[in-house]
């Protein structure tokens, strides 16, 4: 349960660090659900999460109508995630709860936590960008929209396209450039002091081939090497998740993100 417990909290962590900067920026911690809100109408960056385990399905509902009333005055779109690991035999009627809200389960996620990771293939070829590169921002998050089939926010909306905003040691990104288009990208952020991954994107014609490993461990070795704490973790796609675990990494909670009108 404690392993549950921490993930959640990184998650809120984590999505409070890529929020921060924005002019519109929440952060709550209520009993059951924590929000991280960036204020801009884009899906992936206003988030509501689970974060302990409720002592019945009545609690849980009155958690979640709360938080319901509370976006709702916002008017922007949000995803929910919920901790399976938390709601142990509450958890079916849970997602009935969920599902008679209005909100839809989206795709499942992973957290996974790594101190060492398993030894790696050779570097492959072409041009390595870094958090310093002019237009930096902008360019994880198109790779990550074309990676993922799916808008994430307008260009040019968000705080972390701008530049400077990438900066080590808390902002870090590694992108690999092949036949001059953008064709891996990983990110890490200094959470609570460990180094959280996030932003992993392969565009479609350039998978299997190794590039997002190679990515990931050129950034994770920066940030450790710029000072951040040899524990690493992430939360996983379902495709991410057997790189991972290749690498070393290990599971210690599941979570499902749910949305409205889904």
């Amino acid at each position: 349960m404690e392993k549950a417990i921490e993930s959640n909290r990184i998650f809120l962590d984590a999505w409070d660090v890529l929020n921060r900067d924005n002019p519109g920026f929440e952060s709550k911690r209520d009993e059951l659900v924590g929000i991280s809100w960036s204020g801009f109408p884009a899906f992936f960056f206003n988030i509501a999460v689970s974060t302990a385990p409720p002592d019945s399905v009545g609690d849980f509902h009155a958690a979640l109508e709360e938080t319901l009333d509370w976006a709702a005055m916002r008017r922007l779109p949000w995803m929910f995630v919920l901790c399976h690991d938390l709601m142990g035999p509450l958890l079916p009627d849970i997602q009935d709860v969920l599902s008679q809200a209005g909100l839809a389960p989206v795709m499942p996620l992973t957290g996974m936590e790594a101190t060492r990771l398993e030894p790696g293939r050779a570097k492959p070829e072409g041009v390595w960008l870094t958090e310093s590169a002019a237009g930096i921002g902008d360019a994880v998050l198109r790779l990550n929209e074309a990676a993922y089939q799916m808008p994430i926010a307008e260009p040019g909306s968000l705080t972390m396209e701008t530049d400077g905003w990438w900066r080590a040691p808390d902002r870090m990104i590694t992108m690999l450039r092949t036949e001059d288009t953008a064709a891996s990208c990983s990110a890490v952020f200094n959470v609570d002091g460990m180094r959280y991954v996030a932003f992993v994107a392969t565009r479609p014609n350039t998978q299997r081939k190794g590039y997002a490993e190679a990515t990931m461990r050129d950034v994770l070795e920066r940030s450790r090497a710029a000072g951040l704490g040899e524990r690493t973790y992430l939360h996983a796609s379902a495709a991410g998740r057997p790189v991972y675990t290749r690498m070393g990494y290990t599971v210690t909670a599941e979570h499902t993100i749910y949305a409205l009108g889904h």
